[in-house]
Protein backbone atom coordinates (compact mmCIF):
# COMPACT_ATOMS: atom_id res chain seq x y z
CA UNK A 1 0.00 0.00 0.00
CA UNK A 2 1.29 3.41 -1.18
CA UNK A 3 1.08 6.61 1.27
CA UNK A 4 -1.43 9.25 -0.30
CA UNK A 5 0.61 11.96 -2.19
CA UNK A 6 0.17 15.40 -0.48
CA UNK A 7 -1.66 17.87 -2.10
CA UNK A 8 -0.23 20.57 -3.57
CA UNK A 9 -0.48 23.79 -2.02
CA UNK A 10 -4.03 26.08 -2.54
CA UNK A 11 -2.17 29.46 -3.17
CA UNK A 12 -0.34 28.42 -6.35
CA UNK A 13 2.99 27.05 -4.81
CA UNK A 14 4.04 30.00 -2.69
CA UNK A 15 5.13 29.27 0.91
CA UNK A 16 3.42 31.07 3.82
CA UNK A 17 6.31 33.45 3.97
CA UNK A 18 6.43 34.63 0.33
CA UNK A 19 2.29 35.41 0.70
CA UNK A 20 3.04 37.33 3.40
CA UNK A 21 5.39 39.22 2.04
CA UNK A 22 3.00 40.13 -1.32
CA UNK A 23 0.57 40.96 0.94
CA UNK A 24 2.70 43.42 3.01
CA UNK A 25 4.12 44.73 -0.62
CA UNK A 26 0.11 45.73 -1.64
CA UNK A 27 -0.83 46.62 1.65
CA UNK A 28 2.04 49.37 1.49
CA UNK A 29 1.05 50.52 -2.46
CA UNK A 30 -2.28 51.03 -1.16
CA UNK A 31 -1.49 52.98 1.83
CA UNK A 32 1.24 55.08 -0.56
CA UNK A 33 -2.12 55.79 -2.79
CA UNK A 34 -4.19 56.85 -0.50
CA UNK A 35 -1.73 59.08 0.92
CA UNK A 36 -0.37 57.00 4.04
CA UNK A 37 3.06 57.73 4.92
CA UNK A 38 5.39 54.48 4.99
CA UNK A 39 5.86 55.42 8.93
CA UNK A 40 2.82 54.34 9.41
CA UNK A 41 2.32 52.00 6.74
CA UNK A 42 5.53 49.80 7.67
CA UNK A 43 7.52 51.66 10.76
CA UNK A 44 11.07 50.72 11.07
CA UNK A 45 10.79 47.82 13.95
CA UNK A 46 8.29 46.10 11.53
CA UNK A 47 10.44 46.07 8.78
CA UNK A 48 13.07 44.75 10.74
CA UNK A 49 10.49 42.54 12.13
CA UNK A 50 9.62 41.39 8.34
CA UNK A 51 13.59 41.76 7.33
CA UNK A 52 14.19 38.49 10.00
CA UNK A 53 11.29 36.80 8.68
CA UNK A 54 9.19 37.28 11.45
CA UNK A 55 5.33 37.74 9.53
CA UNK A 56 4.10 40.02 11.98
CA UNK A 57 0.69 42.23 10.64
CA UNK A 58 1.72 45.55 9.82
CA UNK A 59 0.52 47.78 13.33
CA UNK A 60 -2.70 49.58 11.46
CA UNK A 61 -3.28 45.68 11.70
CA UNK A 62 -3.36 44.76 15.20
CA UNK A 63 -5.36 45.20 18.36
CA UNK A 64 -4.13 48.15 20.93
CA UNK A 65 -2.22 45.36 23.19
CA UNK A 66 -0.65 44.30 20.09
CA UNK A 67 0.60 47.85 19.53
CA UNK A 68 1.37 48.12 23.10
CA UNK A 69 3.29 45.02 23.48
CA UNK A 70 5.17 45.24 20.19
CA UNK A 71 6.35 48.83 20.50
CA UNK A 72 6.47 49.25 24.27
CA UNK A 73 8.60 46.16 24.59
CA UNK A 74 10.76 46.99 22.09
CA UNK A 75 11.21 50.87 23.46
CA UNK A 76 11.75 49.60 26.56
CA UNK A 77 14.50 47.03 25.86
CA UNK A 78 16.41 49.59 23.69
CA UNK A 79 16.23 52.44 25.98
CA UNK A 80 17.22 50.65 28.68
CA UNK A 81 20.10 48.73 27.02
CA UNK A 82 21.49 52.19 26.29
CA UNK A 83 20.86 54.18 29.50
CA UNK A 84 22.70 50.96 31.23
CA UNK A 85 25.67 51.52 28.43
CA UNK A 86 25.61 55.45 29.34
CA UNK A 87 25.20 55.02 32.95
CA UNK A 88 28.21 52.39 32.80
CA UNK A 89 30.71 54.86 31.04
CA UNK A 90 29.43 57.80 33.25
CA UNK A 91 28.79 55.95 36.83
CA UNK A 92 26.46 58.51 39.39
CA UNK A 93 28.23 58.88 42.59
CA UNK A 94 28.89 56.45 45.12
CA UNK A 95 26.15 56.14 47.67
CA UNK A 96 23.44 55.66 44.74
CA UNK A 97 25.85 52.85 42.89
CA UNK A 98 24.20 49.86 43.79
CA UNK A 99 20.54 51.44 42.57
CA UNK A 100 22.38 52.19 39.09
CA UNK A 101 20.39 49.24 37.39
CA UNK A 102 17.25 48.86 39.44
CA UNK A 103 16.68 52.52 38.71
CA UNK A 104 17.74 52.43 34.78
CA UNK A 105 15.27 49.51 34.27
CA UNK A 106 12.46 50.88 36.17
CA UNK A 107 12.59 53.96 34.07
CA UNK A 108 12.96 52.00 30.75
CA UNK A 109 9.90 49.92 31.53
CA UNK A 110 8.32 52.97 32.62
CA UNK A 111 9.14 54.86 29.39
CA UNK A 112 8.36 51.69 27.17
CA UNK A 113 4.95 51.67 28.68
CA UNK A 114 4.43 55.64 28.00
CA UNK A 115 5.44 55.03 24.55
CA UNK A 116 3.68 51.92 24.02
CA UNK A 117 0.33 53.03 25.18
CA UNK A 118 1.03 56.61 23.27
CA UNK A 119 1.67 54.72 20.01
CA UNK A 120 -1.17 52.50 20.33
CA UNK A 121 -3.59 55.30 20.69
CA UNK A 122 -2.22 56.80 18.09
CA UNK A 123 -2.40 53.90 15.81
CA UNK A 124 -5.60 52.59 16.53
CA UNK A 125 -6.83 56.32 16.02
CA UNK A 126 -5.73 56.28 12.19
CA UNK A 127 -6.41 52.94 11.71
CA UNK A 128 -10.27 53.25 12.44
CA UNK A 129 -9.66 56.33 10.01
CA UNK A 130 -8.66 54.31 7.54
CA UNK A 131 -11.68 51.65 7.96
CA UNK A 132 -9.12 48.52 6.91
CA UNK A 133 -10.84 45.32 7.16
CA UNK A 134 -9.02 42.82 9.10
CA UNK A 135 -5.49 41.38 8.35
CA UNK A 136 -6.82 37.85 7.30
CA UNK A 137 -9.07 39.43 4.89
CA UNK A 138 -6.57 41.98 3.32
CA UNK A 139 -6.19 42.87 0.49
CA UNK A 140 -9.10 42.46 -0.83
CA UNK A 141 -9.77 41.51 -4.43
CA UNK A 142 -10.08 44.75 -5.91
CA UNK A 143 -7.02 45.98 -4.28
CA UNK A 144 -5.16 43.19 -5.12
CA UNK A 145 -5.47 43.57 -8.62
CA UNK A 146 -4.88 47.49 -8.61
CA UNK A 147 -1.81 46.70 -7.56
CA UNK A 148 -0.48 43.11 -9.16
Amino acid sequence: MTAPSPEPPKDGGRSFWEGHRERVRIFSNDLRARGVRMHWAAPPLYRLLWLLRIPAKPPLFQSFVGIFATMGSSFCLLWGAMMQLLSSAFPPPSALQPFRTGFVWTAAVAAGAFVGLVMAAVTRRKARQLALPPWDRYPAESVAELFR
